[in-house]
């Protein structure tokens, strides 16, 4: 914000050059940016924290230059001559929502002469940045800059049956704004009303349909308290600033509005502007009592690390316009300024003794403290474990926010669930929690492949947020999510491009569970809405669920316009991070040979390849060392419709001898038997 070294020096005695002042500030915690000399007068541009809405002002630096150089402030005049006329004959305000307008005044001025505003006051404004438009609503934007609150003049002609109601707006109802953008409002907005429409964004923006125009002959002056909390999200949701609103999201006096409206008359009546009618509208439900809070003289000692003197430390906020009253040897009662909504805690008036202390007189000393390495607990051990697993089978790891777009997320939802909306989003694309990592994921492969880049692999670790419907409050789960496209490796000079497919993802997950040692892990075929129909399978831990793996649904893809095969896989964390790892033991190398044998058969459909592995090292087999799939065929000449078309890799060892091929051929025999009879196989 800009302010002006003339206009400060009317509330202040400055006694120091504009650059001794910055610097000053700049020691006190204020971000000067800038000094710069313009014309007679210096412009200070201070970067003023979300917190310090009492700085937004010439009054409230002026504030903060006075304690620091020891002065008092002088307001500004505020006196002026009313009519007989009294302000509520001719004007009645009803607050019917004071959770969010806890004050409104208001005061009627007529006979208005709407002109351009005299020199003094236009370069006043410019040197701060303000755009002249006429002299009301210059007054009022002076107000504005000089004492920090907003005011807003009517046009009283416009507004209809001479009524104000500070109300919800209803749900869809429309108004257009001074910045000529009709703009639809929602029951969660604050509105200014009439008798029958609304005349002005509460805190935001007035309408068109209530302005001071040259035709204005008498005016409505409104000065009030809104709730910050609503102005920044009818701000946010209607995409429109505002000087007003910039004020009011940061927190305005709620004892300076009848000022605000004192000042704004004597200007108008200093510039023969208008008469000014007798009495201020104050409606006020619940009054609101300045707070207090209790301040240890041993607990500033404690936090600074340096003695300061009890007297040292009343001047400090004394000056500040904090009032203390002791209340025994060590503490203070200390009564906070209103207009200080920064201040609330203890710690908050230590912060103020610091700042005026000077922190370049506060000693650095290391913390008389011993570190004792405790290491990490064991789950976050196991995600880091996770995490170089991942990597080292040439996955990217991605970080993604935790808010998505809802049209994609809900891809991944069940009917059951519902998303966890957010009141404030980032941006309309991120107005949810998501509820799978695969919705950013998707999006990350999209952005990539748009670019060219069509080999990818990815992975993230992250939470993701269920909300049961009829549940208030959502479950929070660590997850894991891994996507994949393109090739599965590079194309050299002797072999070709195989692209990836569900195996490849399948023993990725395989390879992280082997190397915790479990081995209670299984893929269940079945019919997932977001993966193709024959390609996807959910992933059974201890014969629970915990994931779902699959090719991304073609279709899906398409809407999306990702031109390749997409396949992904989530995992629910929880139960592998709690889960007991397996010692995994050192086998040594066998000393004898194997002897491989193909075998090919016709299963029945719905049977998997992890039923029939699973069922073969059932058997009392003790050559039988390994079993592995290398064909499936799902159609063809010779292979019925209820049938599948496996072929199995099967080998033989022994742990104490080499076997003769006889052994192995009776062996191999047996096993097709037994294949036959117990899982109703048949030769191809």
């Amino acid at each position: 914000m800009k302010y002006s070294w003339n206009w400060l020096k009317s509330f202040v005695d400055i006694d120091i050059e504009p650059e001794e002042l910055a610097n000053c500030l700049s020691m006190i915690g204020m971000e000067v940016e800038s000094v710069s000399s313009s014309g007679n007068d210096y412009i200070f541009d201070i970067e003023i924290t979300p917190n310090r809405g009492d700085c937004l002002s010439m009054l409230g630096l002026s504030r903060e230059i006075a304690a620091l150089l020891g002065k008092r402030v002088t307001l500004p005049p505020m006196t002026y001559a009313e009519k007989e006329n009294k302000t509520d004959d001719l004007i009645q305000v009803k607050v019917e929502a004071p959770d969010l307008c806890p004050r409104y005044c208001g005061k009627v001025v007529k006979g208005v002469k709407i002109a351009p505003s005299p020199r003094w006051l236009v370069e006043r404004l410019l040197a701060v940045g303000l755009r002249p438009i006429n002299n009301v609503v210059d007054i009022t934007n002076f107000v504005l800059a000089e004492l920090g609150h907003p005011l807003h003049a009517f046009d009283l002609g416009s507004v209809q049956g001479h009524k104000v109601v500070v109300r919800r707006a209803l749900a869809g109802e429309k108004i257009s704004t001074i910045d000529g953008v009709e703009r639809v409002l929602d029951s969660d907005m604050l509105a200014i009303a009439d008798k029958q429409r609304p005349i002005a964004i509460a805190g935001v923006m007035g309408g068109v349909n209530s302005e001071i125009t040259q035709q204005t002959t008498d005016i409505f002056i409104e000065s009030a308290c809104f709730d910050p909390r609503s102005i920044r999200r009818t701000s946010k949701k209607l995409n429109l600033s505002s000087d007003a609103s910039f004020h009011f999201e940061r927190g305005t006096d709620h004892q300076a509005l009848t000022k605000a409206i004192d000042r704004a008359c004597h200007l108008i009546q200093k510039l023969g502007t208008g008469e000014i009618y007798s009495g201020v509208i104050d409606i006020q439900p619940q009054p609101l009592q300045p707070r207090k809070t209790w301040l240890r003289s041993s607990r500033v000692d404690s936090l600074l690390g340096v003695k300061i003197e009890k007297r040292r430390v009343e001047d400090f906020l004394t000056r500040l316009n904090f009032e203390l009253q002791r209340k025994d040897d060590d503490s203070w009662t200390v009564t906070i300024p209103t207009y200080r909504g920064d201040v609330e805690k203890e710690i908050d008036l230590i912060e103020e003794v610091a700042r005026f202390y000077g922190y370049d007189r506060i000693p650095s000393t290391m913390p008389l403290w011993r570190g004792i390495d405790a290491g990490a607990p064991d789950w976050i051990e196991r995600e880091r474990l996770i995490r170089r697993i991942m990597i080292a089978a040439g996955y990217y790891e991605v970080i993604n926010y935790s808010f998505v777009d809802d049209n994609i997320d809900r891809l991944f939802r069940t009917e059951t669930e519902e998303a966890v909306k957010l009141q404030n989003p980032i941006a309309e694309q991120m107005g949810i929690l998501r509820t799978s990592l695969l919705s950013s994921m998707i999006s990350n492969l999209a952005w990539n492949i748009n670019r060219g880049i069509k080999n990818i692999k990815i992975f993230e670790i992250g939470k993701v947020y269920h909300l049961a419907k009829g549940m208030k409050q959502p479950e929070e789960r660590e997850t894991l999510g891994i996507a994949a496209t393109g090739n599965f490796a590079k194309r050299y000079w002797k072999d070709g491009e195989r692209g990836f497919d569900f195996y490849d993802l399948k023993g990725v997950i395989e390879l992280l569970f082997r190397r915790f040692g479990w081995e209670t892990l299984s893929f269940v075929p079945d019919n997932i809405d977001f993966y193709h129909p024959a390609r996807a399978a959910i992933i059974r831990f201890n014969h629970h669920p915990i994931g779902h793996i699959g090719m991304f649904h073609p279709q899906i893809c398409a809407q999306l316009e990702l031109s390749q095969e997409v396949y992904m896989a989530q995992l629910d964390l929880e139960p592998l991070l709690k889960a007991e790892a397996s010692l995994v033991k050192f086998q040594p190398l066998p000393k004898f040979p194997a002897i491989s044998r193909d075998i090919s058969l016709l299963f029945d459909r719905d049977i998997s390849f992890d039923a029939i592995a699973r069922w073969i090292n059932s058997l009392k087999e003790d050559i039988i060392s390994e079993v592995k799939i290398y064909d499936l065929y799902h159609q063809g000449d010779n292979i019925p419709k209820d049938k599948v078309s496996i072929s199995l890799n099967v080998q033989f060892r022994h742990p104490q001898r080499t076997l003769t091929l006889e052994e192995v051929a009776r062996a191999q025999q047996r096993l097709i038997n037994l294949l036959k009879e117990k899982l109703n196989a048949e030769p191809r």
